[in-house]
């Protein structure tokens, strides 16, 4: 639905992603990797502006490593001097030859039907971008959002045989909030951006559930149940859409 449409918000996960790549990949020997990332950042607001929650995810992630002492680090400093850069190029393609042009435009695209709902400090349009952001996860996965609970708790938990899990969470938890309150409206192309954390978690769950011994009690029977049967169903219920004829219906509209 997204590729064939050709829709920029492809770019902004893509340029998002790679910076959430090459942050976890970035070590303190260097820094240009850091850098990297928060040009990558700047990138994908360039794409989209709803990029600008991959920023925050990232920054989340540098909190998780280095707490309070973060500023400090170079590798910070190597990300914001990208994004900087990236910022700077971004201001001179679209705001100092035109700053009345691109004022103009900011208006009628951030009308008040798109104002981050954060931006508006009213309760009941955050309180809304909650549920409406509930709704969009309820349809998006459906059984497997249980598993999604049982798989924060597990990262929460730290277990044995994955690496830094508490990250993994810390990163799918930034970038849900943040779409949350910065995304106005919940359309259900817009989970590119977020849902490869959510299935990330997911994925490290149900790696971690398929590594449990097997011992043949009552409770080893029902919790595989439940959990392969909700995979199952999720399975069925992401392929009953595919015997739509969506190009005829594209062609039609």
């Amino acid at each position: 639905y997204w590729a064939h449409m050709g829709r920029y918000d492809i770019l902004a996960a893509a340029f998002g992603w790679a910076a959430v790549a090459l942050h976890l990949r970035a070590t303190a020997r260097a820094v240009w990797v850091d850098a990297l990332a928060g040009l990558c950042i700047a990138l994908a607001l360039e794409s989209h502006a709803h990029g600008a929650i991959f920023g925050l995810a990232v920054g989340a992630l540098f909190l998780r490593e280095h707490g309070r002492r973060a500023w400090r680090e170079p590798r910070v400093w190597a990300f914001a001097t990208g994004a900087g850069a990236g910022l700077v190029g971004y201001a001179a393609l679209h705001i100092w030859r035109y700053p009345e042009t691109y004022a103009a435009i900011s208006r009628l695209a951030w009308s008040p039907t798109h104002t981050p709902p954060l931006l508006t400090l009213n309760m009941t349009i955050i309180a809304r971008a909650f549920a409406d952001m509930g709704g969009v996860l309820v349809v998006a996965y459906g059984p497997l959002l249980a598993l999604l609970a049982w798989g924060a708790f597990l990262c929460w938990s730290n277990p044995a045989g994955l690496k830094d899990p508490k990250s993994l969470l810390v990163l799918a938890a930034g970038l849900v909030l943040a779409h949350t309150l910065l995304i106005r409206n919940k359309h259900f192309y817009y989970t590119l951006l977020t849902s490869p954390a959510l299935d990330l978690l997911l994925a490290a769950f149900l790696v971690q559930f398929a590594r449990r011994p097997w011992r043949g009690r009552i409770g080893d029977y029902a919790s595989r149940a439940l959990v392969w049967g909700a995979c199952a169903g999720a399975l069925a219920l992401n392929l009953y859409p595919l015997q739509i004829d969506f190009y005829g219906v594209y062609q039609k509209t």
